[in-house]
């Protein structure tokens, strides 16, 4: 009703500069069209639980719960490479 308990996302610093969280990027080649979403937030979650960290993923953001620590995944660059793969740099 008042937003009370409302999480709110915690604020970037002007170190992490990104350009979001999600998106989605088109590619094509001489075979087919595709679109891949993606969502760095999801898969910086995974990427830790597979590697035996406790996180809790929030809408933009993550939490380490045996240290506390919160996590800020940005999408900084990405680049779409001929092959059809993609270059990415994410900070956090």
């Amino acid at each position: 009703m008042f937003g009370f308990g409302k999480k709110q996302a915690p604020k970037l610093l002007p170190s992490n500069r990104g350009i979001g969280i999600s998106g989605k990027v088109s590619f094509s080649n001489a075979q087919r069209s595709w679109t891949e979403h993606f969502n760095v937030v999801t898969l910086a979650a995974r990427v830790l639980r597979e590697r035996g960290h406790l996180v809790k993923s929030e809408k933009s953001w993550l939490v380490d719960q045996a240290s506390g620590f919160i996590l800020l995944p940005q999408i900084a660059d990405l680049q779409p490479l001929e092959n059809g793969g993609v270059r990415t740099t994410t900070t956090i």
